[in-house]
């Protein structure tokens, strides 16, 4: 899950402002995808919407597979997010707006649709990038090693329990960022400050099938 895949997005925060509000958030707990439901996970990438994966029993991610979902099988689509400081991930879902559409076949009219209330609610709460995340999608680390905010995860999640009857489906994911937000993770070793994302419109698709 791109780790930006599993980052972007909210207003501007100095980074004094940032650590204050880490140091005065209530500790996060922990959270776990579930082992052997098959989920998409959407990066944030122009050339690649993401890929299925299933979580094995030890804690590891086998995939992306190809495979097909069975009919009434549960699955998942998902984008995940880690950042820096309890306060700074916890206002993602306030400027990363996001909604996911799923239309069947040739049939216009969508078998799920949100809104982007519906599409906020979809977001859970802040964790933290413990040792279960570290094993599953590995370290990101603050630009500055000495800011000891604390590495904290959150995703956008869409549970479907039910399962789909079998057939092709088409998925859109429509997002609108709409402040600058302030990135303060690493993401190589020549980046020595913040980066800066600016608000901006993208869509995602991919199809997949039910058999």
């Amino acid at each position: 899950m791109r780790v930006r895949a599993l980052v972007i997005g909210a207003a501007i925060l100095c980074i004094g402002v940032v650590v204050a509000s880490a140091a005065a958030a209530p500790p996060a707990g922990t959270r776990k995808d579930p082992v052997g439901m098959p989920m998409f996970s959407n990066w944030y990438s122009e050339t690649d919407p993401g890929g299925w994966y299933l979580v094995k029993s030890d804690g590891n991610l086998s995939g992306p597979f190809t495979g097909s979902i069975a009919a009434g099988e549960p699955f998942m689509i998902d984008i995940a997010w880690v950042g820096q400081a309890y306060g700074h991930t916890k206002v993602v879902p306030d400027v990363d707006h996001l909604k996911l559409t799923i239309t069947k076949g040739n049939d216009p009219l969508p078998v799920f649709s949100q809104t982007w209330a519906q599409g906020r609610a979809a977001w859970t709460s802040v964790f933290v990038w413990d040792d279960y995340w570290l094993n599953l999608l590995g370290p990101v680390p603050p630009f500055n090693p000495n800011m000891g905010t604390g590495t904290y995860g959150i995703k956008w999640e869409n549970t479907f329990k039910e399962g789909f009857a079998a057939g092709m489906y088409h998925v859109v994911i429509d997002e609108d960022f709409t402040h600058v937000y302030n990135d303060l993770s690493s993401y190589s070793g020549d980046w020595k400050r913040p980066t800066k994302f600016t608000p901006y419109t993208w869509s995602w698709e991919f199809d997949f099938t039910v058999v």
